[in-house]
C-alpha cells in the first residue's frame, strides 16, 4: 500500500470540504403544495468563529435557535436564506420544525454534545 501524499498549501485551501445536507421539513410545502427541503450548510471557520462569539453574548442566549438558521439555511448558491430581521418571523414558526433544523445544523457543525465529545478526544 502506498502512502499518502503530502499536500501541499494549493492542495487544502483549493479543496471542497464544506458539507451541505438536505433536510425534508413536511410541515413546510412548496407553491404547488409538496413538502420541501431546507438545504444546512456547514460554515466555514470564520463563520463558526462569528458564530461562536455571537451565542456567548446575553442577548443572542434567547435566540439562539433561530440565529443557527441565519447562519445555517442557505440557497442552492449558498446564499442565507434569512437575515437577523426575520428572527420575528421566524419566532412565528413550528418550534418543533426550527428545533430539529437546529439539531441537524449543529450536528453538522459538530457544535453539538456529541462534537464537543468528539473534540476532547481529539
Amino acid at each position: 500500500m502506498s502512502q499518502p501524499t503530502v499536500l501541499t498549501a494549493a492542495d487544502i485551501l483549493g479543496s471542497s470540504d464544506l458539507e451541505v445536507s438536505e433536510e425534508l421539513v413536511p410541515e413546510w410545502k412548496d407553491a404547488s403544495g409538496q413538502p420541501g427541503v431546507v438545504l444546512l450548510h456547514q460554515l466555514d471557520a470564520e463563520e463558526t468563529l462569528q458564530l461562536t462569539r455571537e451565542m456567548d453574548t446575553k442577548e443572542a442566549a434567547a435566540d439562539g435557535i433561530f440565529i443557527v438558521l441565519v447562519y445555517c439555511a442557505r440557497d442552492r448558491a449558498g446564499n442565507r436564506l434569512f437575515t437577523k430581521e426575520d428572527i420575528p418571523a421566524l419566532k412565528r414558526k413550528s418550534f418543533k420544525v426550527l428545533s430539529h433544523l437546529q439539531r441537524r445544523a449543529l450536528a453538522l457543525n459538530k457544535m453539538d454534545s456529541a462534537g464537543e465529545v468528539a473534540l476532547k478526544k481529539d
